[in-house]
Parts: structure tokens; C-alpha cells; sequence
């Protein structure tokens, strides 16, 4: 052993290095998570069916009512407006109300923040820096500032790893601090990715760490824990997703080596698929009316189709279908009965979404790390050196155009009222045709 390891270990066992202990679960019952839910119900989330308004966009599944949103442009062809962003981040913008939103951070100034827009100009409105010093270590591919925010139409929260834990923060309209709350500690050496989500009062929290992850309900008015639950000790990066599936409202989240879908109003399992994807995850579960989709990272390579309509351990009864595809940061996209993905290196794939039957392959190039979304009958997906990659929904691969902004990026475009939001390594575009 070389004389520097030796030092190291002799050092960890002299501090009494051990595992930390497991996050203190909070529990709730559903009567009191019921008068929670009542007080911001899901009526009261007050966003329009033209913003794009958290994570997957309005109905958290990455597709788009917009029906004439341009497939072609360039620095000058269907650009509305361009803004310089301050800071780096992988934060995808959400557009809510007259304002576009995303978080950022500065390293050299060490803050991270959150931003606003004007959604007809462009124009920056303000810059609410919520942490100053307390910036983590991240991986080369991740960023102080991975995470979507998410608005109700009175506030905006977001999640930032900072100090070695994960706060939630509570910003209204016009960049005032509302509240901030410790939602759990957070020990990576590769950061934090996960978005928030909303469900009727609450929003949820997902972290997944070498500490011991856990997922939070938290109430949107005061920042209060109203339930709290311990996930496994192992880095994941995967947001979580709340819908209606087989007739039932189910958070689902994947990593640590398993799927797991919750009740939203009190955190309680309602099934759970042990063995995979994969041990550590990044894309979103990706759902239709009666199905989960998810695919795994590292170090395993699978793809998921599973029933959401059990309970308990379903892992020996629910798969529909399941392939060695490996979509590992980008999130599967499901639609009209297919099944949409674009695997980091580059390679497209299409799949029947009852059967797992594959229809096409397609090599795009490049690196992808940014989901891809929906608009009419065209798919969006940007690689990392910027180029944004169009083609048609269907049974055979048909590409529309390639377009490329010269400047690169993470962030997954947000689409609504035909414009696209994207966000690339220094600038925020508005595209689409001018009215």
C-alpha cells in the first residue's frame, strides 16, 4: 500500500468514520394530509393551459398542445428574443403567467439563484440570490443548479444542494423570499439534479444520497414537513413524477436499484419493483393510463414497462415488457401508444408501449442530456453542443431539421403557446413566428 492511501485510512478509522445514521422519517395520516391538500388543492394550483409551468411541462408528461411551433431557426430566423443568462446551470426554464423562470448559479461569487424574465421581451425582471458559499462538489456533467423549478402561479419553489443538504425555497412573483426550509442533509460527490414537483397543498421532494436519500411532502404555504420518508443510501439523480396511473394518484420514483410509487398525501408505499433499473438513475418515470416506464444508468443498462396497478412487491407480476436499452440521463417520452428515448450517446429509439416491440433505431450523434418533448407531431430533442434535433411521432423515423444555435447546453426546452423556451450554456431564446 502506497505510504498517502495508508495515511488516508489510518486517518478515517482515527475520526470514527461510519456509516451516518438513516434521515428521521415523519409520518402523517391521510385525514390530516386530506385537511393539508384542502387547504391549496390541486383547483387552486392556478397556472394556464399556456405555461409551462414545472418539470415535463403542464401535465408532466413533455408534451406540448401547441400545434404550430417552427422546426426550423437560427440566429436570426424565429427568434423572438435572446437574454444573457448570469451564472451556469442545467435548470430548464418554465414559463408561468407573463414570466419565464430558471435557476442558475456563479461559482466565481459562489450564490445560486433564481431568475425571472418577461415572457414577451425577454427582458430580465429580477435575480434572487437564495445561498451564498456552501457550493458542493459536482460531477463535470452537473451543475449548482440541475434542478427544474416549479410554480403555482403565486410562488415559485425550487431545490438547491447547498451546506451539504437540500433546501427548498419559496419565491413569489416578484422575486420575494416567501420562505426556505432544510428539507433533509445530502452527501454526493456527484450533486443534485432532482426537480420538484406539485400535488394539491404539497410539494415533493425527492434525494437520493450516499447519506441515506429520502423523499418529503411539504406544505406550500409555511414550508412544513408534512411527511417524510427514507429511501436507499445510494446517489441517484431521478425527479419524481406525480399522476393519476390505473386510476390512482401515485408519486414514482426510480433508483437504488428499484421502482417505487407512493401515495402523495401521506409518502406510504403502494408498490414497489425491486432489481432494477439500475442503481443509480437520472431520467423521469415516464407513465400512460395504465403503465410506468423507466430505464436505467449505471451500472446496469435496462428499459421498464411496468403495470401500475398492484400492490406490494410486483417485481415477479407487473412487468409488461423490459429491453437492455440504456436511456440514462434523458427521460423516455410516451405518446399515442409508442414509446420515445434517446440514449446519452446519441442512438433514438422507438417502441410499442404495450409490447416493448421495437419500430426504428437512429444514430443522431452527440451527447444528450437534455428529455426530449412534444409539439403537435414533433419531437424536439438538443444535444449537448446545442444542436436541436426535430422529427416526426410515428412507426418509422422521419427527421424534420437540425438546428443549431451555436452554443451548447443541458437544459430541456420548455414549449407552449408555439414558442420555444431554450436555454443554452450563456443565453435564454424565445422561438417561434412573430404575431
Amino acid at each position: 500500500m502506497h505510504r498517502p492511501t495508508l495515511i488516508l485510512v489510518v486517518l478515517a478509522a482515527l475520526s470514527g468514520c461510519s456509516k451516518p445514521e438513516p434521515i428521521p422519517e415523519v409520518h402523517v395520516t391521510a385525514t390530516a394530509a386530506g385537511a393539508t391538500g384542502k387547504a391549496e388543492s390541486a383547483a387552486e394550483i392556478e397556472v394556464g393551459e399556456g405555461d409551462w409551468a414545472w418539470w415535463r411541462g403542464s401535465h408532466l408528461d413533455a408534451v406540448s398542445p401547441s400545434t404550430s411551433t417552427p422546426t426550423k431557426w437560427d440566429d436570426s430566423q424565429h427568434v423572438i428574443w435572446k437574454a444573457d443568462v448570469p451564472g451556469r446551470g442545467h435548470s430548464s426554464p418554465i414559463v408561468c403567467g407573463g414570466k419565464v423562470f430558471l435557476a442558475t448559479a456563479d461559482e466565481g461569487k459562489a450564490t445560486q439563484s433564481l431568475l425571472a424574465y418577461d415572457r414577451a421581451t425577454g427582458k430580465p425582471l429580477w435575480n434572487t440570490v437564495l445561498h451564498s458559499g456552501g457550493l458542493e462538489h459536482m460531477h463535470r456533467k452537473n451543475s449548482q443548479a440541475s434542478a427544474t423549478p416549479a410554480c403555482d402561479g403565486r410562488h415559485v419553489f425550487i431545490t438547491f444542494l447547498n451546506k451539504r443538504a437540500i433546501w427548498l425555497s419559496a419565491v413569489d412573483l416578484e422575486g420575494h423570499l416567501a420562505w426556505q426550509k432544510e428539507i433533509g442533509p445530502f452527501e454526493t460527490i456527484h450533486g443534485y439534479a432532482a426537480s420538484p414537483a406539485l400535488y394539491k397543498g404539497l410539494v415533493v421532494v425527492a434525494a437520493d444520497s450516499n447519506r441515506g436519500g429520502f423523499l418529503a411532502g411539504v406544505n406550500r404555504s409555511s414550508g412544513e414537513i408534512v411527511w417524510r420518508v427514507q429511501r436507499a443510501d445510494e446517489t441517484s439523480f431521478s425527479s419524481p413524477v406525480v399522476a393519476t396511473i390505473s386510476g390512482r394518484d401515485q408519486i414514482v420514483l426510480s433508483g437504488g436499484n428499484s421502482v417505487i410509487a407512493y401515495d402523495p398525501n401521506t409518502g406510504d408505499k403502494l408498490w414497489f419493483y425491486s432489481g432494477g433499473p439500475s442503481m443509480t438513475t437520472s431520467g423521469t418515470a415516464a407513465f400512460d393510463a395504465e403503465h410506468v416506464f423507466v430505464s436505467g444508468g449505471h451500472p446496469d443498462k435496462q428499459t421498464l414497462c411496468i403495470k401500475a396497478d398492484g400492490s406490494g412487491d410486483v417485481t415477479k407480476t407487473h412487468v409488461a415488457w423490459e429491453n437492455k436499452d440504456n436511456f440514462y440521463v434523458p427521460s423516455l417520452l410516451v405518446h399515442d401508444g409508442l414509446v420515445y428515448g434517446i440514449s446519452d450517446k446519441g442512438v433514438g429509439h422507438c417502441y410499442d408501449a404495450a409490447t416493448g416491440k421495437e419500430y426504428w433505431t437512429h444514430r443522431f450523434g452527440g451527447d444528450f442530456s437534455a428529455s426530449p418533448v412534444l409539439a403537435g407531431n414533433h419531437i424536439y430533442a438538443a444535444d449537448e453542443n446545442g444542436k436541436v434535433h426535430v422529427f416526426k411521432t410515428g412507426k418509422t423515423f422521419q427527421r424534420v431539421a437540425e438546428n443549431n444555435l451555436n452554443d451548447g447546453g443541458f437544459a430541456t426546452p420548455a414549449i407552449c403557446d408555439a414558442q420555444i423556451f431554450l436555454r443554452t450554456d450563456h443565453r435564454l431564446y424565445c422561438l417561434g413566428s412573430e404575431k
